[in-house]
């Protein structure tokens, strides 16, 4: 639950140049809530100290508007630059208030930490530093006709000095390292993704291969079953492939199936449809569509497109150039029917064109 609040609900990565922001982010925005609500219990309820009391809930204000808008915005660059602001106002403003009294100049000492955490190295310094003069100047003024001793006014401008320039190498270093491992992962992402479609694509068409076929099948028969949409499913075939092969040559039969390939492709641009090869010669398709005529229109006009393109092929007679049958299913009623079913009944479309003069389409309603 906590982890869930310091998040404010954004969803980063863990590997994000972001997420340790977002964190420290919420984390300064609570930690100053908190605090500054200790600080006016005991004001107003124990020392009696009116003035500090309203000076605490009037930083109380900002405070919350900043962690409400970081949740609200999500823009976490905002919200840690707001937060920064915060820290830089109130601690001078406290500074000032008590006349530098010696037991509050630890405060000063955290600002550095906070401002880089939240604004990164370069920033962070920067803000550091005017944070730091604006300081010294006070503590100098206040400090030097007072019994405040030299050397504690020297030992505050050097560990300052000190703790400054520490943070701002760590800050630095880390911020590089984390940049180097960001761009490291990112490389090793790509690398897994571009493995991954090569293991799922036909290397030839660039379609998707039979393995992520039967993957497929069975997500988007399920997903159109859950959500009782139509379910499209059409099994294409080159015919009389092998004596084309024969005719021509092996390297004419690649060439013309990367033909058929980039047809499939063109014609499933639509998110939800797919192309598949699924075999030597034969592909597959899954579609989405809302009706039975549709479908068949889009099978037909995908016959008639790979028939357009007159590959000459001598020996698919009677039409002389490469043409395609196609067996497919419209799946509109689930009730006992599984997609081992949907496939077969596809197929056995398919077969029946085959035997009965090839180059046409054959949909079944299910």
């Amino acid at each position: 639950m906590f982890k869930n609040i310091l998040l404010s609900n954004i969803e980063i990565d863990e590997s994000h140049k972001n997420y340790r922001r977002l964190i420290m982010s919420n984390f300064a925005y609570l930690i100053a809530l908190f605090i500054l609500f200790i600080f006016f219990f005991i004001n107003f309820f124990i020392r009696g100290n009116t003035t500090a009391a309203l000076i605490e809930i009037f930083f109380v204000l900002p405070t919350l508007y900043g962690f409400i808008m970081l949740r609200r915005d999500k823009n976490i660059e905002k919200g840690a630059l707001f937060a920064t602001y915060i820290f830089f106002i109130a601690i001078i403003i406290v500074h000032f208030l008590f006349e530098f009294d010696e037991g509050i100049t630890f405060w000063a000492l955290l600002f550095p930490f906070v401002a880089m955490s939240l604004i990164g190295a370069k920033k962070g310094f920067l803000f550091s530093f005017v944070f730091y003069i604006i300081i010294y100047a006070g503590a100098y003024y206040y400090w030097h006709d007072s019994d405040v001793e030299v050397m504690f006014y020297i030992r505050f401008l050097i560990v300052s000095f000190i703790i400054t320039y520490l943070l701002y190498f760590h800050e630095s270093f880390s911020s590089d390292s984390f940049e180097k491992l960001a761009a490291a992962n990112k490389s090793l992402e790509e690398k897994f993704e571009e493995v991954r479609q090569l293991s799922i694509t036909d290397s030839l068409t660039t379609l998707y291969n039979k393995r992520h076929f039967d993957v497929v099948l069975n997500e988007e028969f399920n997903r159109a079953k859950r959500a009782d949409e139509a379910f499209i499913l059409g099994i294409i075939d080159i015919d009389n492939f092998k004596l084309y092969n024969d005719t021509y040559g092996h390297d004419k039969g690649n060439d013309a199936l990367e033909r058929v390939g980039e047809i499939l492709n063109s014609q499933t641009s639509r998110s939800g449809d797919y192309a598949f090869r699924i075999g030597g010669e034969e592909f597959a398709i899954i579609l989405q569509s809302s009706s039975s005529e549709d479908s068949y229109s889009h099978f037909n006009n995908l016959r008639k497109k790979i028939e357009a393109e007159s590959i000459e092929h001598i020996n698919n007679k009677p039409f002389g150039v490469l043409t395609v049958s196609i067996g497919a299913t419209n799946v509109v009623n689930y009730k006992n029917l599984n997609i081992i079913d949907v496939y077969k009944k596809a197929d056995k479309n398919l077969y029946s064109i085959k035997g009965n003069g090839r180059n046409r389409v054959k949909l079944s309603i299910l």
